[in-house]
């Protein structure tokens, strides 16, 4: 691991190169500066890579920018290492807190266990008021579960409900887990349609179903149905 690589993460999408590298610059010398740019839309993936000629620069960068706010994203600026569990999976759902909450009364409920990263309150368009939903992704796993574990279930100024906190569930990794599983079924059903003992070609055994021959069919399959909002999804 080298103290003097950093990696940037939660990017504003319409960052551009040139920007990137002049918001690390006032820090030290940027030996190398890459924004991870989407090639089909040349926007940014969110994401890039400073390194300075030291570590000192680096500690000072990451103690400037660490939590700065650019448009609707804070940046995280931390040393580069191998990706841990630690920093992956930390986006909260957060349910039936008070109407009146606008954004930056739910991140100050939530900040006292971490460092808020982004924040998004889900609004009916059609009146313009608060839906008392909203995603809040936090610095990291531990922190997001702190703040489960100290809120969850409690009763809210004014709600008839208590409050609903859970961890987000990330809509393309939830659908690669269908896949695998829906895989799995369809390997097991292809076991089923292997060729049975001479005799058996074109139909199923007396009494039997039609998977033993070459004429059997596989069990139709269907995923199981799920509600996405914002990019994430829940049962």
């Amino acid at each position: 691991m080298d103290p003097s690589n950093l990696i940037i993460n939660y990017v504003p999408p319409t960052m551009a190169q040139e920007e990137f590298k002049a918001l690390f610059e006032p820090y030290g010398t940027v030996e190398s500066c890459r924004l991870m740019i989407d090639m089909k839309t040349n926007r940014s993936l969110g994401y890039g890579f400073v390194k300075y000629s030291n570590e000192m620069e680096a500690q000072a960068a990451i103690n400037a920018l660490n939590g700065h706010q650019l448009q609707n994203k804070r940046l995280k600026v931390a040393v580069s290492r191998p990706p841990t569990e630690d920093i992956k999976n930390c986006k909260l759902y957060i349910q039936n807190f008070p109407a009146t909450y606008d954004q930056a009364a739910v991140e100050q409920m939530l900040r006292q266990y971490g460092t808020i990263i982004e924040s998004r309150l889900l609004v009916d368009h059609a009146t313009g008021m608060s839906k008392c939903t909203a995603f809040v992704q936090m610095g990291t796993r531990q922190e997001a579960q702190a703040a489960i574990d100290a809120l969850n279930q409690t009763q809210m100024p004014g709600c008839t409900r208590p409050l609903y906190m859970k961890f987000a569930v990330d809509k393309a990794a939830k659908k690669r887990t269908q896949e695998f599983g829906q895989q799995q079924l369809y390997a097991a059903a292809g076991m089923a349609m292997l060729p049975g003992p001479p005799g058996g070609y074109g139909r199923a055994p007396p009494g039997g179903g039609g998977g033993g021959g070459l004429g059997g069919r596989a069990p139709r399959l269907s995923a199981p149905k799920q509600v996405n909002m914002g990019g994430f999804s829940y049962p």
